[in-house]
């Protein structure tokens, strides 16, 4: 990777943004530490990047010293962006910017074909970042957890649920998923609604639909045994909330402890959600973006 020179201020010297390597590793975690961030709080961690052919951490230099950090992942021809990271002091001088620029050569150079980036509701500077370098903010993952209670296991609220039994029915459920690019979590990851993929749910029960069948709830597990994950998608806020209700249910007598649910990209998701008091009364969410190449 070529190095990029900045003469960015009179008092700074060039910056260099360049791949990440073993001689950084000691000024790597000295830059988490200040930030208070992981993943490259630890020596092993930060070995484990670079040794993942897969795996891609670009790093900004200043007189020895680093000042920001990217890291870029490939998943067969899906590029995926960590938000970039910056030292106080060199913000608002467009190195974020740079940062994510060459993520991207990377990216694109082996060989992805859409690039994604998830960024904190919250965080309006990530957020116009990417959306300076041409990403769509496309689906929005509402991530509080809920504690699951014995009184969340009540008959009435799954009753207007049941398991999707009929594969025909996936080009309906598809076009659900347009403001998620036809995509869908489960089991921790972000994987493309096909058919073959609709018709294992269905075998698996874990696919559920109201009486209409304008509310799809799709169940699965993450890492631990005490989650439920549901994956949402509906037209009204009162749907939500139902689902939202019916999640809960679900999670009971799965006898887990805790519910997560994710949803598409509108406001009705967040407000439905909010109404059953999943997490906090404005839940705190995160925004998936995509860029085609």
């Amino acid at each position: 990777m070529s190095v990029i020179n900045y003469n960015m201020v009179e008092s700074f010297d060039a910056i260099d943004i360049r791949a990440g390597t073993e001689e950084d590793t000691h000024a790597i975690i000295q830059f988490a530490s200040m930030l208070n961030e992981d993943p490259f709080i630890s020596k092993e961690k930060w070995y484990k990047t670079l040794e993942t052919p897969t795996t891609f951490p670009v790093i900004a230099v200043n007189k020895n010293k680093i000042i920001g950090k990217i890291q870029a992942t490939i998943i067969d021809t899906i590029g995926w962006l960590e938000p970039a990271t910056v030292s106080p002091e060199f913000r608002k001088l467009g190195l974020s910017h740079s940062l994510v620029k060459s993520a991207m050569d990377w990216l694109i150079e082996n060989g992805a074909k859409s690039i994604r980036t998830t960024i904190d509701s919250d965080n309006l500077i990530g957020r116009k970042i990417v959306e300076r370098h041409n990403f769509i903010p496309n689906f929005l993952s509402i991530n509080p957890s809920t504690k699951i209670s014995t009184n969340d296991n009540l008959p009435e609220f799954t009753n207007d649920f049941a398991k999707v039994l009929d594969e025909t029915m996936y080009p309906h459920f598809k076009s659900m998923l347009k403001f998620t690019s036809y995509n869908i979590m489960i089991d921790g990851h972000w994987v493309p609604f096909t058919q073959p993929l609709f018709n294992q749910l269905i075998d698996n029960n874990q696919i559920y639909t109201n009486i209409d069948q304008s509310t799809l709830i799709i169940i699965s597990k993450h890492a631990l045994p005490s989650e439920i994950h549901g994956f949402i998608s509906s037209n009204t806020i009162e749907n939500y909330s139902s689902a939202s209700l019916a999640l809960k249910g679900y999670a009971s007598r799965d006898l887990a402890t805790i519910a997560v649910a994710h949803s598409s990209s509108n406001r009705e998701a967040m407000l439905g959600f909010a109404k059953q008091n999943f997490g906090w009364g404005q839940p705190h969410t995160v925004i998936m973006y995509s860029k085609e190449i």
